[in-house]
């Protein structure tokens, strides 16, 4: 995954000069550590920090946290300081650390030391604002939204990044920003007013609303208002501009989207047969992506199309839940020798009573609906691939060649090969 990133002084093609090896080798290090510690990592130019950003992914409440607001950081950022690594602590226990190489400076976090505990949680509110459940619902959902990682460990992860782009770690200066003991004892008498900067209550409220919405769309097979649901959330959930999404972080998303969707996709009464074949397709297809988040949205987006249109069809058809499993299942194997007896067993129903759900629902029979399954995937192929006619009968369930063409013949008037003629010429013309 590429990561966001602002050149210095980009060389010329084939000018590779020691300036952009070491940067490109800062990108290799931030890249590997982002995907070790979990922790959003951004590599820029000084002149283009995004302040804004940095300071709404770790600020919580404003009289509190100083170090992370845009006046500090731009401070730290023009001290003069060519080769420094800052670490910032705030009294609501969050670290972050700022490296600065020359023009060069990588952001690291905000991060938390530890997972939640909700006894010291008490204890640190409780030193500063006059203490309430509600702040602490706020505080735990801001403070589990950030990433866990030892503040030594993503240290040692900066010299190591510095290091290994060409850089002497031991000539930069060390510098830990924390407020100072006045400005404690000032918070703790003055108990400010509060103002959340994110992960409001509000905000959960709205997401979950959105989520509701989006599968309410997808049990009800409307993909159009499906898909506008989804581009809402995304719209509503996307990463701060700037920071960088691990592959970790990506994965976990898509496996949480996908069930919401496949769930939705039950709800409306789908087989859950065929909502976990495409569940599954799906979820081969996201753990190949490796670039941005557009590849999830457009995957997901592919997979509300198909289970509503899946949708949309069973509620036109009418057909029973016994129904429609058998139909999947007589399309899922339809090149193997299937018979009535193998796919009864497959939805826990004697022959008989499979046999009258589909006279019932299709008006054919099994053999029937199995003869259209197999000649249709036959013409298929025969139309998009260059097989042989021995070997796309073989696939559709026809080992012998010779019956296969009198089948076909009597389906659609013309033999295999006439047939893939036909089609060839209608797409010449």
């Amino acid at each position: 995954m590429d990561m966001p990133f602002h050149p210095v002084s980009p060389a010329a093609p084939g000018e590779q000069t020691e300036d952009a090896i070491s940067l490109n080798r800062l990108r290799e290090a931030v890249r590997l550590f982002t995907s070790y510690l979990r922790i959003p990592i951004f590599l820029s130019s000084r002149g283009t920090v995004p302040l804004h950003a940095f300071q709404d992914q770790g600020l919580f409440m404003e009289r509190l946290q100083p170090c992370y607001q845009t006046a500090c950081l731009s401070d730290i950022l023009r001290s003069g300081e060519k080769e420094a690594i800052c670490r910032l602590n705030d009294p609501l226990g969050t670290h972050a650390i700022i490296v600065m190489a020359d023009d060069i400076v990588i952001l690291m976090g905000p991060f938390v030391p530890e997972t939640w505990q909700e006894q010291k949680a008490k204890k640190t509110l409780a030193r500063y604002i006059r203490f309430s459940s509600e702040h602490l619902l706020r505080y735990k959902l801001w403070w589990c939204g950030l990433r866990v990682c030892e503040p030594e460990a993503a240290l040692r992860a900066a010299y190591t990044m510095l290091e290994y782009a060409g850089y002497t770690p031991d000539h930069f200066t060390s510098v830990d920003v924390s407020p100072s003991a006045d400005f404690r004892e000032a918070a703790e008498q003055q108990n400010p007013e509060l103002s959340y900067q994110r992960n409001s209550l509000q905000n959960v409220e709205e997401r979950y609303a959105q989520e509701s919405a989006m599968m309410h769309e997808v049990s009800e097979g409307h993909r159009d208002a499906a898909v506008h649901a989804l581009r809402q959330m995304l719209h509503h959930s996307r990463p701060q501009a700037g920071m960088t999404v691990d592959l970790w972080t990506q994965e976990t998303a898509m496996a949480i989207m996908r069930n919401l969707i496949r769930i939705a996709a039950k709800e409306s009464g789908l087989d859950a047969v065929i909502v976990d074949s495409i569940s599954v397709e799906y979820a081969q297809k996201m753990r190949q992506i490796t670039g941005e988040p557009q590849e999830a949205a457009r995957l997901y987006e592919q997979m509300i199309s198909e289970l509503c249109e899946k949708i949309r069809k069973v509620r036109e058809n009418g057909y029973s839940i016994l129904t429609q499993r058998a139909l999947h299942l007589i399309h899922l194997y339809c090149g193997e020798q299937l018979t009535i007896q193998s796919v009864a067993e497959k939805v826990y129903a004697s022959e008989s009573t499979l046999s009258r759900a589909l006279k019932a629902d299709t008006g054919s029979t099994f053999t029937a609906l199995l003869s259209r399954e197999r000649l249709q995937k036959a013409g298929h192929l025969l139309r998009e691939t260059s097989e042989s006619v021995q070997n796309i009968a073989a696939a559709c369930g026809y080992p012998d060649q010779n019956y296969f063409v009198k089948v076909f013949r009597k389906q659609y008037g013309v033999t295999p090969t006439e047939y893939r003629k036909a089609s060839h010429l209608l797409r010449s013309t």
